[in-house]
Parts: structure tokens; C-alpha cells; sequence
């Protein structure tokens, strides 16, 4: 709960559009919970009328541009049960991933009619950016991660060299790799596949920010808390992940588990809790910035 309601995501929580991007991961989140359901094997009508219509209602009418990362999700996540059920679902996995395919190519349609100008400096392709400055790539996309430890506006003030922002991307980023190795070694997945897809969509978010704003030229963008909540849904997987290990004594997990676990849980949670504390003490000022921007003539 604490991660989950952090104040890492202050600039959303103050967005006036910004319940259009928490209702669409709410919409996400339910889409996993009942998916998982299937994986585990319910038969029920409900569950699979869900998996189809959810895609459409929540592409078309709220995710909007939020929705790219969510359809991949569900697509590798058909993948996955195709595999997992070895065709004992028959045609049902390819429908699931129809569903959510169709609307997505429709918002795609929709939004090559767009016009968009986003004011960017970059003036070169992404392919020429990156074999002239590949060192910018890779520090943009470590550094995004670090902000799932402390906020970054706040990092961006008490961190005066990118060692300490590359040190916890680092680490989160371990946190990942290990998360992912966990639920395949311990075939947490035969259980519940729930935490994979989390830790799948969060990194793949960090792939989409860098991918999607690097034209900024800015290695700290991914920094910004308008991101936060795309971020932190690999981090409750993570969180997840270890909350499986250790619910059931069957897995027998080893000290260095635990050991890593605690570390993970720690950085985490004293993170947001300090992130909490801070932004608590900026929030008048924040509105008092706000009030004073809506009197601006």
C-alpha cells in the first residue's frame, strides 16, 4: 500500500487529466487479475467474456495513449497460456489475444491522424542519436529506474553526480533480473502469473520512455513522477514475487533469498516513505504555485 500510494507520482495526483491515467491502470491491473484467473484454470463465463471485452473498453475509451505497453502485456501474456495450457484451451488464448490486438491497431489507426509538436530539440532519428551518443541511451534508461527509490526532483537535488542515480538503477534493475529468475526457478508461475506480468509491463515501460522521449536530449527525463506510476508496476511484482516466496513453506528458500528479499523491501519502502515525507512538507507550496498559476493573467 505504501508503494502503491507513494507521492512519487505527485505531478498525476496535481494532473487535471490525470484520473484518465490511474483509471486506465486500474482497468490494467483487473485485466491481469482476471487473466490469472484463467491461468490457473477457471472455466467460468465471466472470466473469459472479461478477457475479451476489457481490452476494447479500456483502449478505446480510457488508456488511450497509455495503452501500447498494456496491449503488448496481454499479447506476450496469450502467449504464455498457449504454451502453459499446451492446447487444452483450444482456440481460446488466440481470441484473448485478438481482443486485445483488434483495438489496438484501431487506436493506432486513430491516432496516425494526429498532429503532433512536441517542441523537441532533437533533429536527428533515433538510429543517429544513438551511434552518436549511446553512453546518453544507456544512462537515460538506468537512471529512470533509480527514481523508483526516491522521486526525481528530489534526487535531482541532494545527487550532484549520476554515480549515485546509476548505482540504484543498477539495483533496481537487479531487483528485476532476480524477480524474473525466481518465478521461473521456483515455478512461481504454476501458481500465479500474476507478479510476472507486473514485472513485464513495469520494465517494459522503461523501454517505451526511452524509446518515446529521448528527442528531449535529456538523460533525467525518465526521472519525472508523471512516470512513476507506468514504473511502479514492476516494482509490485517484485514485491509480489518475494511475498509468494515466502507465503508457502514448500518453496524452501535459502538465507540469500531472504537476504536479497530484505534488501529489496527495504530499498523500496524507505524510499517512498521518504519521498511521503518530503513531498508532505512541499505540498503547500505546490498549491500555493498552483492558485498563484490560475490568477496569471
Amino acid at each position: 500500500m505504501v508503494v502503491l500510494f507513494s507521492l512519487n507520482k505527485w505531478e498525476m495526483l496535481n494532473n487535471g487529466s490525470g484520473f484518465a491515467h490511474f483509471l486506465s491502470f486500474v482497468l490494467f491491473y483487473w485485466h491481469y487479475e482476471v487473466f490469472d484467473r484463467v491461468w490457473n484454470g477457471s472455466d467460468r463465463l465471466y472470466d473469459r467474456i472479461c478477457l475479451i471485452v476489457i481490452p476494447f473498453a479500456t483502449t478505446l475509451l480510457v488508456a488511450g495513449p497509455y495503452c501500447a505497453i498494456y496491449s503488448v502485456t496481454v499479447l506476450l501474456s496469450c502467449v504464455m497460456l498457449f504454451f502453459h495450457q499446451r492446447g487444452k484451451r483450444g482456440n481460446w488464448p488466440a481470441i484473448y489475444g485478438l481482443s486485445a490486438l483488434t483495438p489496438f491497431l484501431l487506436y493506432l489507426w486513430s491516432n496516425s491522424y494526429a498532429v503532433e509538436d512536441h517542441a523537441a530539440p532533437a533533429t536527428v532519428s533515433l538510429l543517429t542519436q544513438l551511434m552518436d551518443t549511446p553512453g546518453f541511451f544507456v544512462r537515460f534508461f538506468i537512471k529512470s529506474f533509480s527514481s523508483m527509490v526516491i522521486e526525481g526532483e528530489r534526487a535531482e537535488e541532494i545527487f550532484r553526480t549520476n554515480g549515485p542515480f546509476l548505482f540504484l538503477g543498477l539495483l533496481v534493475i537487479a531487483f528485476y533480473v532476480l524477480a524474473l529468475w525466481y518465478n521461473w526457478y521456483y515455478r512461481l508461475y504454476e501458481e500465479t502469473i500474476l507478479p510476472v506480468l507486473l514485472i513485464i509491463s513495469g520494465g517494459l515501460n522503461h523501454v517505451l520512455i526511452v524509446l518515446s522521449r529521448w528527442i528531449f536530449l535529456l538523460e533525467n527525463y525518465g526521472l519525472s513522477s508523471r512516470y512513476a506510476l507506468q514504473f511502479q508496476t514492476g516494482i509490485l511484482g517484485i514485491i509480489l514475487t518475494f511475498a509468494l516466496l515466502f507465503r508457502k513453506k514448500r518453496y524452501r528458500v535459502g538465507p540469500a533469498v531472504k537476504l536479497v528479499a530484505g534488501i529489496a523491501c527495504f530499498v523500496f519502502l524507505a524510499g517512498n516513505c521518504y519521498t511521503n515525507y518530503i513531498e508532505i512538507k512541499k505540498a503547500p507550496h505546490r498549491l500555493n504555485a498552483y492558485e498563484n498559476g490560475l490568477k496569471w493573467p
